[in-house]
């Protein structure tokens, strides 16, 4: 038997403006709400690199888990400033 996870990668580049403070503040939160839903097996942060992009990834057990986990309070607040903190940003989903 097979085994399959799902990946969510989120590449992004921040605005000059961004406020990182509360980026990381939210991420976290995002990140310790997911846990405790179950499903998040390993979240990864890059770093940020001199063009202001970055590359984040969520491996999870399934792709229901990662769905739920997407509509719980902390993730939705992190998901309403992108617009503000991101001159742009993609969704990439794979299964493993």
């Amino acid at each position: 038997k097979s085994i399959k996870f799902y990946l969510v990668a989120f590449r992004s580049v921040r605005k000059a403006t961004a406020d990182d403070t509360l980026l990381y503040k939210l991420d976290a939160a995002a990140q310790a709400e997911a846990l405790e839903s179950g499903g998040l097996l390993r979240y990864w942060y890059g770093r940020l690199n001199a063009q202001k992009e970055c590359l984040a990834m969520c491996v999870w057990s399934s792709r229901d888990a990662a769905i739920r986990a997407g509509t719980l309070p902390a993730h939705i607040q992190a998901a309403s400033v992108a617009h503000r903190m991101y001159d742009a940003y993609t969704l990439e989903r794979y299964w493993l």
